[in-house]
């Protein structure tokens, strides 16, 4: 919310959450006083119930920016599909990392050397504080919480996915192999358990005499040419929102709006962060047109029934970060 409140085009008018007091003056009875209020809806619930307030937005013709994951369940994402497609507002999914500034010079780099194969981690040290985060109930699984990260980055990074392999060792311990359209394979290993041992996250992109690797999203190391230098783009000194992708994520999302909406919203909107905790939000995202993928051509994965449905709805949200305001995409995937 920090980033919002110095948008001179944006005004914090409500907050809605389980506890009022936190909201203070801004505080609303219920989530459709808060609707009644607003232009816009920031929602950062638990995953549980973002697909539910999402959809009560958007049919209320509010543009709605929404953390992942958008829903925990096939069902519920095709029903957020259908509200968003049917509104003539601006929706969005937060996915931060196709914002940050490692990852965006990871595209570029992929661009002037074409990758044949990648590894990807992720890893969390627990699920164990808060409480919460090993609740599947509440999160959806382990995969809608970090790991979804990895899914929407690789491909950002790789294009359309073609063929899943997965396995599930134990519990919240998966390995992936993923095959896209172009030919490309990549492993994606995650776990929940590591311990906290850093980095937590790592891309490493291979191709023809070039490799390239990522340290969180505070740097990246890479050479390019089997006699070229090793170079190092390191990004700790950037202020968080900014190399995180926060800061560009909120503005492109203001900028949809004030691009669908009727002129005398240009110079002020009002926004209503929907926090589980603390009226303090933190928006996260990325938004393109696309369809809804069909996820018995996409999939083959084996051992576990519940791992291809979590697997399959996780690349599924990819296809559903879109919104079509008057009928045209107002959110352009970043190349």
């Amino acid at each position: 919310m920090t980033v919002l409140k110095r948008d001179e085009r944006v005004g914090i008018a409500s907050i809605f959450g389980p506890n009022p007091a936190r909201g203070g003056a801004l505080a609303a009875k219920d989530f459709d006083d808060m609707l009644g209020k607003v232009d816009a809806v920031f929602i950062t619930a638990p995953n549980h119930v973002h697909a539910d307030l999402t959809r009560r937005a958007l049919v209320a013709g509010k543009h709605v920016f929404c953390e992942k994951p958008m829903a925990t369940t096939i069902d519920a994402a095709r029903n957020v599909f259908d509200a968003a497609g049917a509104a003539k507002t601006v929706f969005q999914v937060g996915f931060n990392r196709r914002f940050a500034h490692v990852y965006r010079r990871v595209k570029e780099l992929v661009a002037s050397s074409p990758p044949h194969t990648a590894h990807i981690k992720m890893n969390r040290g627990e699920l164990l504080k808060p409480v919460w985060t090993g609740d599947e109930q509440i999160t959806g699984g382990f995969l809608f919480e970090t790991p979804v990260h990895m899914f929407d980055m690789m491909r950002f990074q790789f294009g359309e996915v073609a063929s899943i392999d997965a396995r599930l060792s134990r519990a919240n311990d998966f390995s992936v192999l993923v095959e896209f359209q172009t030919g490309m394979h990549a492993t994606f290993v995650t776990s929940a358990d590591a311990s906290w041992f850093f980095p937590f996250e790592r891309f490493e992109v291979f191709g023809e005499y070039s490799t390239i690797e990522t340290e969180e999203m505070d740097s990246v190391r890479y050479r390019l040419g089997l006699d070229a230098p090793t170079h190092t783009e390191d990004y700790r000194d950037v202020p968080q929102e900014s190399r995180c992708g926060f800061a560009e994520q909120d503005r492109l999302f203001v900028d949809a709006i004030l691009g669908t909406v009727n002129r005398r919203y240009r110079r002020s909107m009002d926004f209503a962060p929907w926090s589980w905790s603390a009226p303090v939000t933190r928006a996260r995202g990325k938004s393109g047109a696309c369809n809804l993928p069909d996820s018995g051509r996409w999939f083959r994965l084996r051992k576990s029934r519940q791992l291809e449905k979590r697997i399959g709805l996780l690349l599924a949200q990819y296809e559903l970060r879109c919104h079509f305001a008057h009928r045209r995409p107002v959110f352009v995937s970043v190349a």
